[in-house]
């Protein structure tokens, strides 16, 4: 009520429709937990944001959630911050988060980060990709490295020949007939992107359950909405060899099946980008590494790892 009162609409942290309160609150009987707001359901934080006891040079190397996030805190504390982002905008995977179909409730999330900058006064360097001789030229007091994440590669035989779901989210050509490995919730909602651009799309997975870290809420309305559009769900199922026409695997029972398909999306999950980190660790006063580039996880994981990391700067 205060920022609208004071007409400051566009700093109020929007509400991503994501789930996951209700998610961890119904299905688990946990605390609630919010994507956006790492405060919610820690009873030990009151909201407060105390004032550093001295003013710091941070240098934030990343402009996803988390790094976003450890820059608002941190220049709110007090501290001189600069942000470096190697892209051309703010966002970091909230991007890819919000490509597929009725996924457009992520997307509020980013002018909210690009205006949390903005009103902080944290000096942004965009289409810089800093090096650790730079920041070591900069001689900063503290140094935290949100750099995300690298497609993780797996030893199947033709994986070189797979194109990542990231790029196909990002507008990449695909064949008509396509299968994705890895059937994940990326690989899940990429399914149902090409799905619904009159793609045929099978997808195979190594576990017994398709998108199962999934909020349950939207894991139930996306395995209805790939079913409806006829795509084909293979569980219990491994990768063989992937050849320029078809996927060869293999399901539970050791039965081989071979999938024609003139494209092959890779959706295997993420590693930690966190070659920065490492080659700074020892060589700064103060080092962190925080978000998907510590551990590849959740938005609301990232956020909250964002605000702590702020908060003890």
């Amino acid at each position: 009520m205060n920022l609208i009162e004071q007409d400051r609409e566009e700093e109020i942290r929007p509400c991503l429709g994501c789930g996951v309160c209700i998610d961890v609150q119904l299905q688990d009987g946990a605390c609630a937990r919010c994507s956006g707001n790492a405060v919610l359901g820690n009873g030990d934080n009151d909201y407060t944001i105390p004032p550093a006891q001295k003013s710091k040079k941070v240098i934030v190397v990343g402009g996803g959630v988390a790094g976003v996030e450890a820059a608002r805190i941190a220049a709110v504390r007090g501290h001189q911050v600069s942000l470096y982002e190697k892209a051309d905008k703010i966002g970091g995977q909230i991007f890819y988060a919000a490509a597929p179909p009725h996924k457009e409730n992520m997307a509020p999330l980013i002018p909210y980060l690009e205006h949390q900058l903005e009103v902080k006064h944290v000096d942004v360097h965009l289409n810089e990709e800093i090096t650790p001789e730079k920041i070591l030229e900069l001689k900063p007091d503290a140094v935290v490295c949100a750099t995300g994440v690298l497609p993780s590669i797996l030893p199947i035989p033709g994986f070189s020949r797979t194109i990542n779901a990231k790029e196909v989210l990002d507008g990449k050509e695909t064949g008509e007939q396509i299968v994705i490995i890895g059937g994940g919730s990326v690989g899940c909602e990429t399914a149902e992107y090409l799905a619904e651009k009159g793609k045929k799309v099978t997808v195979i997975e190594m576990l017994d359950t398709m998108a199962e870290k999934m909020v349950n809420v939207a894991r139930t309305i996306l395995m209805g909405h790939l079913k409806g559009l006829g795509v084909t769900l293979l569980t219990s199922c491994k990768c063989l060899e992937i050849t320029d026409s078809s996927v060869a695997c293999q399901d539970k029972e050791g039965t081989v099946h071979t999938i024609p398909a003139d494209t092959v999306v890779a959706a295997v999950g993420d590693k930690a980008g966190n070659a920065l980190y490492r080659a700074l660790e020892g060589k700064v006063p103060e080092l962190y590494n925080i978000g998907d580039s510590a551990k590849p996880d959740s938005i609301a994981a990232s956020v909250s790892q964002g605000y702590y990391c702020g908060l003890g700067l």
